[in-house]
């Protein structure tokens, strides 16, 4: 079945001039099936637009999708099947995309 709809506001406030710093100190909760993760965000340097959450089955891939968040999301939770699954989280602005935060390692069982 389709997911959820979502609504993404972009706002243009100036010209950037570099992507924003990463997101830091990415954390994970398991909690049965449902993760929930969180994360803090620069108060310094380039503006975000957004951050992209990526989720893969190894380390560093995204074979299992990107999700677009709020520029001023510091966490998220959601209900995900067993499995493994590799985490990282990175803003977005118009001058391009930060680094990656570290990434978390999940098991579900």
């Amino acid at each position: 079945p389709s997911s959820n709809e979502v609504v993404l506001d972009i706002a243009v406030t100036g010209a950037c001039t570099q992507p924003p710093d990463p997101p830091s100190g990415l954390a994970s909760q398991v909690s049965g099936r449902t993760v929930t993760l969180s994360w803090q965000l620069s108060t310094i340097g380039a503006i975000p637009a957004g951050l992209h959450l990526v989720a893969g089955t190894a380390p560093g891939s995204s074979n299992l999708g990107t999700i677009p968040l709020a520029a001023t999301a510091t966490g998220f939770s959601i209900a995900v099947p067993p499995g493994t699954y590799y985490v990282r989280v990175a803003t977005v602005n118009s001058c391009g995309v930060s680094a990656f935060s570290n990434e978390v390692q999940l098991t579900v069982s």
